[in-house]
């Protein structure tokens, strides 16, 4: 797992950043926010997220996002999240084989 990482689009964070911890995940990633801050055209968000793995133990981790706004979009985000934990769920857990249907 890389840590610290640029991603030059949202698709390649979706492929390369989120796609290695949601693919082993059984259940949706729950979000519950912490805090938000916000000044100016800046928004810290720190939040926690819960959901179940593949193989059935818990998936936790904690995050904050510092995003840039423009124009009501996000223009820059800087995530920040416990890197033990993603480690611990990509040794732990493999990622699952596509089914025939989803190989067609």
């Amino acid at each position: 797992m890389v840590n610290g990482r640029t991603y030059l689009s949202k698709q390649e964070f979706l492929d390369e950043g989120s796609a290695p911890i949601l693919t082993r995940l059984a259940t949706n990633l729950h979000m519950t926010v912490q805090k938000l801050w916000a000044d100016d055209d800046t928004v810290i968000a720190r939040f926690e997220g819960t959901a179940t793995a593949l193989d059935g133990l818990p998936y936790r981790n904690e995050y904050c996002w510092v995003l840039t706004l423009r124009r009501n979009a996000v223009v820059r985000a800087y995530a920040y999240l416990d890197m033990v934990a993603v480690a611990d769920l990509v040794e732990r857990v493999p990622v699952p084989r596509p089914s025939a249907r989803e190989r067609d």
